[in-house]
C-alpha cells in the first residue's frame, strides 16, 4: 500500500537526481526525510524570502496544500477566496499555495498491513555552498528557461515540499489505494533579491472535501468552493491564481502544457511575472496575458524586451512579430518559452499595450502592458560630456561616453568587447493637410564598428557637418546621438541614446553657405515670422500664479518643471529662477502649454522684465493626447516649436533675444484665481472647503466629496477602519483614514495603507482600476494612466503620493504617517459650489458644512453625516468591494472621551499645547504618532490656507525691456522704471503706485507712458543684422516700427 506523507526539502546535496525533463514532473526527492507535522511549529530560515515587497525568515507548512510566511495563520477555512475581503476584521496571510484545499493525512482505510498510520514528515536544511550547487544550479537553469528577465539570475537557496498521495477530509473507499489522492509540490528558489516559485502536478484527481460540496467516492464536485492554487500576498493586497484556481477545471493542472506539462513557475516580486508558455489545449479554456521584461521604457526605444506567452518554435523564427500600441516590429526566437523583440520609436507616453504573433502577424496572442516615459524623466545610457558644448555652434571637440558593458559579449564567440556603430540623428516633423508625422533621421555616421571602449570624440567636426549641397539641413536642428551594437547576424539590437541637443554645429557649414554668416538671426526671424501666424493657441492658457508659494500649494493645476525646480536645481534657461511650474494639462484643443518660473524672493519673472522669464509653450513639453503626431509629441514637438528656436534666438545670438519674448509673453498673473484646500487626518478629523473642523469617526466607506451639476461623475471616496495600537491591537471607538479611492473620467486610483507587510519598506498600497503599481525607480515617480495620473513625492519610503484628476484639475495628496493616511484636497475654482460630501462645497457658507442643522448635537451631527454620505456598497470604487459599514459601530466623540486619568491628559497637554484635535487624538487613541500626524496636518493646513491667498495685484507694469527698481506688482507697491536693457533707451513716467478700485479692481495709479525704444544702429555696425532677402521684409517691418516709435 502507498503512504500518505509530506516531504519538506530546502536543497538537498545527497539526492539522486533524474533529469528535469524527466516526465515525472516531480523534483528528486528523499522519501525518508519525514517530520510530524503535529507540532504546529514554524520552520525558521537562515536566508530571507522576499514575497509580495515583504522579507520573511520563517515558514509554516500546513498538510492543506499550503505554506504561510504569516506566522500566526494555521488551519483551513471553509468558503474562502484569497484575498480574504474580511480583512482587516479578519487575517489575511501571506500564503505559498500549491492546493489549497482540506487535506485528510488518516483516512479510515489501513495504510499499513498492521493497521498503523504514518504521520507525515519534514525535513529541511541550508543551503551551504558548493555540495549543493548542483541543486541550484538545475533549479536556476529551471528558472532562467522559463521565466523572462531571469537572465542574470542564481539561485542561493531553496526550499522544497512535497505533498504525496494526499486524499481529500471525508472521502471514503474501503482500501486505501482506492481514495482519490493527488500529489503536488512547492519549490522556493531565491538569491534573497528575488524570488522564483515552481508549482508541479504529478497527479490531481479530487478537488475538495465533502464538507466543501464534493463527492465523498471521487472527491470531485465541491462548491464552497473547489481547490484553489495560486499565491496569496497577505494584509487584503492581492491574488495571484493559477489557472482554473477556484473552479472545477482544477482538476486539469496536471494536464496543462508548458515548458514542462503540469509545472508552472512564477517569479513572485511586486509584480508577479508567469513562467512558461500556454500551448493550445482544446476545451481547457484557459488565456493568459503576455509577460514582459523589462516593463518599461524611454519614447525613444531601443530596449530589448523579453516577451512569453505562447509556446514558441524554432521554425517560428522568421514569422515572430511584436506589436507595440499600432507599430509592428520583428521578433526574435530565442527558446520555447522566451522571443525578444526590440522597443521602437514611440511618440507616446504612458501604458501601451504590446501583442506578439508566431505567424507574422495572422494572429497576436492576448496583450500585455509597457509603459513609455517622458525623455525628461528617464535616464539616457550615452551621456554628452560638456552638454553646453554639443549644444553651441562652434565647438573645438565633442566628447560622448557610454556603459560599454552593455554592448560586451553581444557577439556569440569570444570575450573581447564587441564594437558598436556610432550615429547622429535628427528630429524633423512635418505638418500638412495631406501629412502629419514626426521622425527621426539618420543624418550621419559618426563611427562604424568603433571600439566599445566606452568613450569617443569627434575632433575635426567639418568632417562631421551637413553637406553644403544637401538642401534638407535646414530641417536637422534637433538630434541625439544612438549607438547599436555592430555585431553581425543579430537582426534584434540593442539602441542606447543620448539626451536631445540643438544641432547648430552640424548645419552650421550648411548654413552660412546658403545665407551668410548671420544665418543664425534669419533662422530667429523666420521662425518669428511663422510664429505670429498664429496666436490663437495662447487663448487658453492659465494665468499664472502670481506667488512661488501659490504655484507650489496648486498641484492639481501646476507640477514642477524637471529642469528646473527648488529640489534639483538646474534652471539653464530661466537663470536667476530658483523654481519653475508647468501647467499640468495641455490646453483642450491646441496642446500647448504654460511655465512661470519664480526669483528667490517667489515674485514671478516676466519676459518682459528679463530674458530669463516665464515662457508659455506652442507645444507642451509632456505632451497632449493623443500623442502620437505633431504637434502633441510629448518633448519632441516642444523642442521643434519652442525650444530650438531659444536657441536661435537667445543662445547662439546676442540681439534678438527680444524676438522670442515677443512671442513667448508670460502669461499675465493679475487674472490668477487660487484653489481651495481642504483635508481628512487624525482620528478622524475634516477640514472643509469653507474652512469648517468637524471630528466624524464613521466606520466603513465615505464620500469625501462628490460631483454635483456639471461635474457629475466625481467621486473621492475613504475607507475609515481603527487604528492599531502601538502593541499591534486595534483601537475601539476610533478609526483613522486607511484607504482613498477617486475617479472623475478616469480610471479609479486608489490609495491604501500597506498595513505593516512584514519587513517592507512602503507604506501604501497604489492600485489602478484594480491592478497594484508601484513606482520604487526613479523613472517610475510620474505615471499617466486613463485621465490620470499618479505621482509618488517622497524619496524613500513609497508613503506620499499626488493624484491629479486631469479632468477637472483637481490635486488630492494621500500621505502615510502614524499608521494613517492624510488627505490633502485642492479643488480649482472652477468647480466652486459644485461638489458636496464630508468636505463641503466650497459656497462661502462653512454653516451648511458637516450639518444641515446648526448647533447639533455630536450623536445627531454623528448619525447625520453617517446616514446622509456612507457610500452604498453597490457604489464602493476600492477594489474590494466589501463594505465595511457597521451599523453597530459606537464612536468616541468629543463630548464622549472617557476618564483617562490625570496623567495621560498631562502628557497630552504636554504634547499638543493647545490644539484640540491633537488632544483629541492623544486622549482617545493614546497614540502619540496619530496625535502628532494631527498636529503636522493643522500646521500643514494654516500654511495651504496662507499660501491659497488671492494676491491683490495689478499684473505686470507693462513696459518691455525696462529695468526696475521692483518686481512686486502687489497693492500699495510703487515701481520705478530706472532704465532698458542694453540697445534701448527709456521715455515717459518713470513711477506707478498699484492701487485698488472702488469696483474691486486694481489699476495703476497713472497710464503707464514709460516705454524703452530700440536704438537704431550705424550701417557700418559690427551688429548690423544681414539676413537672406526672403526674410529680410519682416525684420525691415520690425526696424520701422521702431523708428516710427522712436520718432513719437
Amino acid at each position: 500500500m502507498e503512504l500518505t506523507w509530506i516531504h519538506v526539502w530546502i536543497t538537498c546535496s545527497w539526492c539522486v537526481f533524474l533529469s528535469f525533463a524527466n516526465a515525472n514532473v516531480l523534483f528528486p526527492f528523499n522519501k525518508e526525510n519525514k517530520v510530524d507535522l503535529t507540532n504546529n511549529q514554524d520552520i525558521p530560515l537562515s536566508f530571507i524570502i522576499p514575497y509580495f515587497g515583504g522579507r520573511y525568515d520563517s515558514i509554516y507548512i500546513s498538510h492543506h496544500g499550503y505554506l504561510s510566511l504569516t506566522s500566526t495563520y494555521r488551519g483551513f477555512f471553509y468558503k474562502r477566496l484569497w484575498p480574504n475581503r474580511f480583512y482587516p476584521k479578519q487575517r489575511d496571510p501571506a500564503l505559498i499555495a500549491p492546493y489549497y484545499a482540506e487535506v485528510n493525512l488518516q483516512p479510515t482505510a489501513q495504510s499499513e498491513p498492521d493497521g498503523t498510520q504514518q504521520p507525515a514528515y519534514v525535513t529541511w536544511q541550508t543551503n551551504t555552498g558548493d555540495k549543493d550547487r548542483n541543486t541550484l544550479d538545475r533549479l536556476t537553469k529551471e528558472v532562467r528557461d522559463s521565466v523572462v528577465g531571469a537572465g542574470d539570475f542564481k539561485a542561493t537557496h531553496s526550499f522544497m515540499v512535497t505533498w504525496a498521495n494526499v486524499t481529500c477530509q471525508g472521502c471514503f473507499a474501503s482500501y486505501y489505494k482506492d481514495y482519490p489522492m493527488n500529489t503536488f509540490q512547492a519549490v522556493i528558489v531565491t538569491d534573497q533579491v528575488r524570488t522564483f516559485i515552481i508549482y508541479n502536478y504529478k497527479s490531481i484527481t479530487w478537488t475538495g472535501g465533502v464538507q466543501a460540496g464534493g463527492n465523498a467516492n471521487t472527491g470531485l464536485g465541491a462548491h464552497v468552493p473547489p481547490a484553489q492554487a495560486g499565491f496569496n500576498a497577505g494584509n487584503g493586497r492581492q491574488w495571484i491564481g493559477l489557472p482554473h484556481s477556484g473552479t472545477d477545471n482544477i482538476v486539469n493542472l496536471d494536464e496543462m502544457e508548458g515548458l514542462i506539462k503540469a509545472r508552472f513557475v512564477y517569479e513572485v516580486q511586486d509584480k508577479v511575472t508567469i513562467g512558461g508558455c500556454a500551448s493550445d489545449i482544446a476545451g481547457r479554456g484557459y488565456s493568459r496575458n503576455l509577460q514582459l521584461s523589462p516593463h518599461s521604457g524611454g519614447m525613444l526605444g531601443g530596449e530589448v524586451i523579453e516577451v512569453s506567452g505562447p509556446c514558441f518554435q524554432p521554425q517560428d523564427t522568421n514569422n515572430i512579430q511584436c506589436k507595440f500600441a499600432d507599430q509592428v516590429v520583428p521578433g526574435q526566437y530565442v527558446s520555447k518559452v522566451i522571443a525578444r523583440c526590440a522597443v521602437p520609436v514611440l511618440n507616446t507616453r504612458g501604458l501601451i499595450e504590446v501583442s506578439v504573433s508566431r505567424n507574422g502577424g495572422k494572429s497576436w496572442f492576448k496583450s500585455g502592458h509597457y509603459t513609455i516615459v517622458l525623455l525628461g524623466r528617464m535616464p539616457f545610457d550615452v551621456t554628452l560630456q560638456s552638454v553646453d558644448k554639443w549644444a553651441s555652434i562652434e565647438p573645438d571637440f565633442l566628447v560622448l561616453k557610454w556603459n560599454k558593458t552593455l554592448f560586451e559579449n553581444t557577439a556569440p564567440s569570444t570575450s573581447a568587447p564587441s564594437s558598436v556603430n556610432i550615429k547622429l540623428m535628427a528630429y524633423t516633423e512635418t505638418i500638412s493637410y495631406s501629412e502629419n508625422k514626426g521622425e527621426w533621421v539618420e543624418v550621419r555616421n559618426l563611427s562604424l564598428s568603433a571600439p566599445n571602449n566606452g568613450v569617443f570624440t569627434i575632433s575635426n567636426l567639418a568632417d562631421y557637418s551637413c553637406a553644403t549641397t544637401d538642401s534638407k539641413c535646414y530641417d536637422l536642428d534637433v538630434g541625439v546621438v544612438q549607438i547599436t551594437s555592430a555585431d553581425k547576424g543579430n537582426n534584434i539590437k540593442r539602441k542606447i541614446w543620448s539626451r536631445i541637443f540643438p544641432l547648430g554645429w552640424y548645419i552650421r557649414e550648411a548654413m552660412k553657405y546658403h545665407y551668410g554668416d548671420s544665418w543664425v538671426s534669419g533662422r530667429c526671424v523666420a521662425w518669428y515670422d511663422g510664429d505670429q501666424t498664429d496666436k490663437a493657441w495662447k487663448v487658453d492658457l492659465l494665468p499664472c500664479p502670481c506667488r512661488l508659494e501659490q504655484a507650489m500649494v496648486d498641484f492639481g493645476r501646476w507640477q514642477p518643471d524637471v529642469s528646473c525646480n527648488i529640489k534639483t536645481g538646474g534652471c539653464r534657461f530661466h537663470v536667476g529662477a530658483v523654481h519653475c511650474v508647468r501647467s499640468a494639462q495641455p490646453t483642450p484643443v491646441y496642446g500647448a502649454g504654460n511655465q512661470c518660473c519664480y526669483r528667490p524672493n517667489g515674485s514671478l519673472m516676466y519676459t518682459s522684465d528679463t530674458f530669463n522669464g516665464s515662457t508659455p509653450d506652442r507645444s507642451h513639453d509632456w505632451g497632449a493626447p493623443p500623442y502620437g503626431k505633431p504637434p502633441l509629441i510629448p518633448s519632441l514637438s516642444h523642442w521643434k516649436r519652442d525650444v530650438v528656436s531659444y536657441f536661435y534666438c537667445c543662445l547662439w545670438t546676442k540681439d534678438m533675444c527680444s524676438f522670442y519674448m515677443d512671442s513667448r509673453p508670460t502669461t499675465d498673473c493679475k487674472d490668477y484665481a487660487t484653489p481651495k484646500p481642504a483635508m481628512v487626518f487624525g482620528s478622524v478629523h475634516f477640514i472643509t472647503l469653507d474652512s469648517r473642523i468637524f471630528t466624524f469617526n464613521g466606520h466603513g466607506e465615505f464620500y469625501l466629496l462628490k460631483g454635483t451639476q456639471t461635474s457629475k461623475g466625481l467621486a473621492i471616496q475613504g475607507r475609515f477602519l481603527e487604528p492599531l495600537s502601538s502593541n499591534g491591537q486595534r483601537v475601539e471607538g476610533s478609526t483613522v483614514l486607511t484607504a482613498a479611492a477617486m475617479k472623475y473620467m478616469s480610471d479609479v486610483v486608489e490609495i491604501q495603507l500597506a498595513n505593516d507587510v512584514n519587513g517592507a519598506s512602503r507604506k501604501v498600497t497604489v492600485v489602478v482600476d484594480g491592478v497594484i503599481y508601484y513606482f520604487d525607480k526613479p523613472w517610475q515617480r510620474w505615471q499617466d494612466f486613463e485621465n490620470v495620473t499618479v505621482i509618488r513625492n517622497d524619496e524613500n519610503s513609497h508613503s506620499n503620493f499626488t493624484i491629479l484628476l486631469n479632468a477637472a484639475g483637481i490635486g488630492v495628496q494621500v500621505a502615510e504617517y502614524g499608521g494613517q493616511l492624510t488627505l490633502t484636497l485642492m479643488l480649482p475654482p472652477a468647480l466652486k459650489s459644485k461638489t458636496e460630501g464630508l468636505l463641503g462645497s466650497w459656497d462661502g457658507n462653512s454653516k451648511n458644512d458637516a450639518s444641515s442643522l446648526p448647533n447639533s448635537p455630536v450623536d445627531k451631527l454623528y448619525q447625520d453625516l453617517k446616514s446622509k454620505w456612507k457610500v452604498e456598497q453597490n457604489a464602493v470604487l476600492f477594489k474590494f468591494k466589501e463594505s465595511y459599514q457597521d451599523n453597530n459601530y459606537v464612536p468616541i466623540m468629543d463630548a464622549t472621551i472617557p476618564n483617562t486619568g490625570a496623567a495621560l491628559k498631562q502628557s497630552a497637554v504636554l504634547f499638543c499645547r493647545t490644539n484640540k484635535q491633537c488632544l483629541f487624538d492623544y486622549l482617545v487613541t493614546k497614540e502619540e504618532s496619530i496625535a502628532n500626524a494631527t498636529k503636522l496636518a493643522t500646521i500643514q493646513y494654516q500654511e495651504m490656507l496662507k499660501s491659497t491667498k488671492e494676491v491683490n495685484s495689478c499684473g505686470l507694469l507693462p513696459v518691455t525691456r525696462a529695468v526696475k527698481n521692483s518686481y512686486d506688482y502687489s497693492v500699495n507697491k510703487t515701481v520705478i522704471v530706472t532704465g532698458c536693457q542694453d540697445g534701448y533707451e527709456l521715455r515717459g513716467a518713470k513711477s506707478y503706485t498699484c492701487r485698488r478700485l472702488p469696483n474691486g479692481k486694481y489699476t495703476w495709479d497713472i497710464p503707464v507712458t514709460a516705454k524703452c525704444l530700440y536704438k537704431l544702429r550705424g550701417a557700418n555696425s559690427a551688429q548690423q543684422t544681414i539676413l537672406p532677402w526672403k526674410h529680410f521684409s519682416s525684420l525691415l517691418v520690425t526696424l520701422l516700427a521702431f523708428t516710427i516709435d522712436a520718432a513719437v
